[in-house]
C-alpha cells in the first residue's frame, strides 16, 4: 500500500470518528469544508508541474503551403491531471492547436498541427495557455505558457512561364561603366568599329579579312538586370470572389494586389535564378525600393518586403518611372505589373523604349466592372512597343473596386 493511500485511510477514519459525534447538519457544513478543501487543493495542483514543447517545422512558408508544427505537454508531477485545456494565441489565421488532455503522473501527451497558411504577413505562434479544474468545476486555473515562434508566410508561387521576360541588348558600340558577362552573351554578327567601342569586343579574324576593324555584336544578354514595378496603388485594384476549381496556388488570392504581389515574387524568383540582378520598385503612396542585386539574401530581402506590403494611395505609374527613370538604361529591362485599366502610363513607358528599355507591361485582368478599358490599354501598349502579357484571373466576372469610395 502506498502512502498517499495510507494518509487518505487514516484521513478518512480520523474525519468519520469526529463526525460520528456531530449533529446531522454539523456532520454536512463540515463535509462541505472538507470537499471544498480537497477541490482547492486538487486545483491548485492540477497546473502545476507542466511543461510545454513547440516545435516548427519551417518558419518560412509560401500562402497555400501547410505550416506543420509538433506540440507536447508533460506533467512533471507524480500526480495524475485529470484534464487540461490547452488553448493558443497564435495570431495566424486558421491556426487551430487547443485541445484538452489527460495526463498520468509524469506522463506526456502529443499531437501534430497542420494549418494552410491562407494569407502572406508575419505572424506568431504562441503562447500557449493551459486551464484546469477539480473535478467538481468548483475552481478553476490558468496559466499561460510563453514559448512562442515567428512564421513568415511568402506570397504564392504563381505560373509565369507565358511571361516574356524581357532582356537588354548589348551592343558592341556602346561602353558601360556596368560589369557585364560577356562570356555568356552569343555572338550574333559584326559590324565596322566605332569610335567608343571597347578593345575587347574587336572581332580579329573579321578584321583581318576586310582588311578594317570590326566590332562584334551579341545576342540579348539574359543576365542584364532586371527592375519589376509593382503597382499597388489603391485606385486600381478590385476585390475577387475565386471560383472554387481554381488550382491550389490561387485559392488565396482574393484580390489583384495579391495577384501583383505573387506575380512579382514569381518573377523575382525565376531571374534570380537565372543569376540575374533583380530590383524591386513598390508603387504607392510611400514608395518602397529594394536595389537591383542577385546575391543568394537578395531573394529574402524581396520576398520579405512582399510578405508585408499592402496597397496604398493613388501614386501614378508615370510618377513611379519618372522618379527613377535614371535606373533604366538599355543594359537593363523593366516589368510593369498593374490591374489599373487606365493607360495614363504608355506615354512614360514608351519614352523608355525610344531609349532602348526594354518593358514587358503585365495586366493582370480582373474582369467585371472597370475592365471594360483593358482592350484600349493592351492596344496602347502595343503602338509603344511595350511587350504585352494579359494575366487572367481565377475569379467570377463580379469585382469591385477596392480603396475607392
Amino acid at each position: 500500500m502506498g502512502w498517499s493511500r495510507l494518509v487518505l485511510l487514516i484521513g478518512g477514519l480520523l474525519f468519520a470518528s469526529i463526525t460520528w459525534q456531530l449533529a446531522v447538519l454539523d456532520r454536512v457544513i463540515l463535509a462541505l469544508v472538507v470537499v471544498l478543501a480537497i477541490a482547492w487543493q486538487w486545483n491548485r495542483l492540477s497546473i502545476s508541474g507542466l511543461g510545454f514543447e513547440r516545435t516548427l517545422m519551417l518558419d518560412r512558408v509560401n500562402v497555400g503551403d501547410l505550416v506543420v508544427e509538433e506540440i507536447a505537454i508533460t506533467n512533471h508531477s507524480r500526480i495524475p491531471k485529470l484534464w487540461v485545456e490547452v488553448s493558443d494565441a497564435s495570431t495566424l489565421p486558421q491556426h487551430e492547436s487547443g485541445r484538452v488532455v489527460s495526463l498520468r503522473g509524469n506522463g506526456r501527451c502529443s499531437w501534430r498541427v497542420e494549418t494552410i497558411a491562407v494569407s502572406r504577413g508575419k505572424f506568431r505562434l504562441g503562447p500557449a495557455h493551459v486551464a484546469a479544474s477539480d473535478p467538481l468545476g468548483l475552481f478553476a486555473s490558468e496559466r499561460t505558457l510563453p514559448v512562442q515562434h515567428d512564421l513568415i508566410v511568402f506570397p504564392a508561387q504563381v505560373d509565369i512561364s507565358g511571361i516574356p521576360m524581357p532582356t537588354a541588348s548589348l551592343s558592341g558600340g556602346r561602353a558601360t561603366p556596368r560589369m557585364s558577362v560577356v562570356n555568356s552573351a552569343m555572338i550574333n554578327s559584326v559590324r565596322e568599329y566605332s569610335p567608343g567601342d571597347p578593345m575587347n569586343r574587336i572581332a580579329w579574324n573579321a578584321t583581318a579579312h576586310r582588311g578594317q576593324l570590326m566590332v562584334k555584336e551579341f545576342d540579348p544578354d539574359p543576365s542584364a538586370d532586371l527592375w519589376l514595378l509593382l503597382d499597388l496603388n489603391d485606385d486600381g485594384q478590385f476585390d475577387l470572389h475565386q471560383h472554387s476549381d481554381v488550382p491550389p496556388a490561387y485559392q488565396y488570392l482574393h484580390s489583384t494586389v495579391e495577384y501583383i504581389v505573387s506575380i512579382g515574387a514569381s518573377l523575382a524568383n525565376a531571374a534570380l535564378a537565372q543569376g540575374r540582378k533583380v530590383g524591386v520598385m513598390l508603387n504607392r503612396q510611400n514608395p518602397i525600393r529594394i536595389e537591383s542585386d542577385n546575391s543568394e539574401r537578395q531573394w529574402f530581402r524581396i520576398a520579405e518586403t512582399l510578405a508585408v506590403v499592402t496597397s496604398k494611395g493613388s501614386r501614378s505609374i508615370t510618377e513611379a518611372i519618372t522618379a527613377d527613370h535614371r535606373r533604366f538604361s538599355r543594359t537593363s529591362a523593366l516589368v510593369v505589373i498593374t490591374a489599373d485599366p487606365r493607360a495614363d502610363w504608355v506615354a512614360a513607358g514608351a519614352a523608355l523604349v525610344e531609349r532602348l528599355v526594354p518593358i514587358t507591361a503585365v495586366v493582370v485582368d480582373a474582369g467585371g466592372e472597370g475592365q471594360d478599358d483593358v482592350d484600349p490599354l493592351l492596344r496602347r501598349l502595343a503602338a509603344a512597343r511595350i511587350h504585352i502579357h494579359r494575366y487572367p484571373t481565377h475569379a467570377s466576372p463580379i469585382a469591385r473596386r477596392v480603396g475607392v469610395n
